[in-house]
């Protein structure tokens, strides 16, 4: 069964939830929609929870083997972006 999302929310309480509202049909995601969220990624509580992932990949990038590092990259590489945008726009 194929999904796709109507709504997303994040939610921090010791630990980050990322709560999606999903409804049966398909969507073309980029790889911001993806390791962000289509919807999450305009919402303002958004930027706090990518700060705390790219710490999380930082620390596992600094202890893993270089084929986990390029696997990790391509998140790493995004969520930044993204964040830098943010930032510039703010």
């Amino acid at each position: 069964m194929l999904f796709r999302s109507i709504d997303e929310h994040v939610i921090h309480d010791r630990f980050y939830y990322v709560i999606l509202v999903v409804k049966r049909g398909t969507m073309k995601l980029n790889h911001e929609d993806l390791y962000i969220g289509p919807f999450l990624k305009h919402k303002p509580e958004t930027k706090s929870y990518v700060e705390h992932r790219l710490r999380q990949l930082k620390k596992i990038m600094d202890v893993a083997d270089e084929m986990k590092k390029k696997a990790l990259f391509d998140e790493w590489n995004t969520l930044k972006t993204w964040l830098e945008d943010r930032v510039s726009k703010d």
